[in-house]
Order: structure tokens, then C-alpha cells, then sequence
């Protein structure tokens, strides 16, 4: 009897250990590209700004856009959605970009929408060859949209938003505006939806590498 019991106890013993095993052993799941974003070093942020340099500099001297200039590494590597942004003297001059991935990876994403910023955003005047000393390009990497009733809550300085109404849509990224107001009212108008129209709203975070602060 007592023999019976000592096994059983050891039986009880076994199991919760086996199930110990079994918790750690589940492996993570894989990070966002938000979040291995927030971790890039400072090499990798200097290189995406610097890609979307090299990109429109190709593309203005009409050079190839392919091989890139280095292997691209970490984040870079790996499929992402991204927003290339082009200031010339502190003012946006052209912003192109998908909440999806495009491409293969990252780094040929932010390729595509550097010569796209450039080339065919339709909003501001086409920049020359000769303003490139002068402009600033910034890469910006979205998270997942949440749609909300009311953008006011959520500081534009943290969060960007999508403004949305039957095929129209604007986007504003975060740090692009100083109130929730006048956000909700420049995404609308650049997406060129009357005022009085029935909208949906969508905010979302980011990070964002800018060149300035690469330097």
C-alpha cells in the first residue's frame, strides 16, 4: 500500500513538470515590423534614409535602381509597409506609400515609394534635380489601423490617421499635425472629400526615421 502511494505521488510530481516543458518550449510569435522598428539600431535607420537618397538620386541621373548599394540586413530584409517622405526647407513636398507590403522587402520598398514621392504625388509642384541638396527624406513605418468613432483622443503627435469616405482616403502620418482637428481636416481635404460627407476613421502608430537625425 505504501509502495502504491509513493507511485502515484511520483506521478503527480511528473506531470506538472512535463507541462512546464511543454510552456516554454512554445516558441514567441514573430515581432511586427513596428515593433522590430522601434528595436532598428542606428545603422539600420541611417541606411533606410539613406536608401531613399540614393533611390532618387539614381532615378534623377536615370540610373538603374538595382543591384542596391549594400545587402540589406535586419528590417530591412524583410517585408514591410512603409511611407517615404520628401521635406524641401521644412515644408512636406511629396509622400508616398501603402499600409501593405509591395515588395519583397523593406529596403525595395522604400525604393519604390522614394521614386514615387518624388515623381507622381500629385499635391506640390515636381521637385528638380538641383533641389535634392536641399531636401530631407524621412521613412516611416506604420502599425496595424484601428478604427475609432472619434480621432480626438488620440494625440496626432503619436498617432497618424486615415480618413476615409466611399473610394477616397487621406493620410495624415503622425507628428504631421499639432491638433486632432485640424488632422481629421487636412486628411479629408487631401483626399478630396466634400465636407458634410459621411466618413470612417482609422488611427494607427509608426515609427519614423529621419534623415536629420541620422546625421
Amino acid at each position: 500500500m505504501k509502495r502504491h502511494t509513493r507511485l502515484i505521488l511520483r506521478g503527480l510530481l511528473i506531470v506538472p513538470s512535463a507541462l512546464m516543458l511543454t510552456v516554454m518550449a512554445t516558441p514567441a510569435p514573430p515581432s511586427s515590423p513596428l515593433e522590430e522598428a522601434e528595436r532598428a539600431p542606428a545603422t539600420i535607420r541611417r541606411q533606410a534614409c539613406a536608401l531613399a537618397r540614393w533611390a532618387v538620386e539614381q532615378k534623377a541621373a536615370g540610373k538603374p535602381l538595382s543591384p542596391l548599394p549594400f545587402r540589406p540586413q535586419g528590417v530591412l530584409a524583410k517585408p514591410a509597409p512603409c511611407f517615404v517622405t520628401i521635406n524641401l526647407d521644412g515644408r512636406r513636398r511629396g509622400c508616398t506609400g501603402s499600409f501593405e507590403p509591395q515588395t519583397a522587402t523593406l529596403a525595395q520598398e522604400i525604393v519604390r515609394n522614394a521614386v514615387r514621392a518624388w515623381t507622381l504625388d500629385p499635391r506640390a509642384p515636381r521637385l528638380r534635380r538641383e533641389d535634392l541638396r536641399r531636401v530631407e527624406f524621412s521613412v516611416t513605418i506604420p502599425g496595424a489601423r484601428r478604427s475609432v468613432p472619434d480621432p480626438s483622443p488620440y494625440p496626432p503627435a503619436n498617432y497618424g490617421l486615415v480618413v476615409s469616405s466611399g473610394g477616397g482616403s487621406g493620410v495624415l502620418l503622425p507628428g504631421e499635425a499639432k491638433t486632432s482637428r485640424w488632422q481629421a481636416r487636412e486628411a479629408r481635404r487631401q483626399a478630396g472629400i466634400p465636407q458634410g460627407s459621411s466618413v470612417t476613421f482609422q488611427v494607427f502608430r509608426a515609427v519614423t526615421f529621419r534623415e536629420r537625425e541620422q546625421k
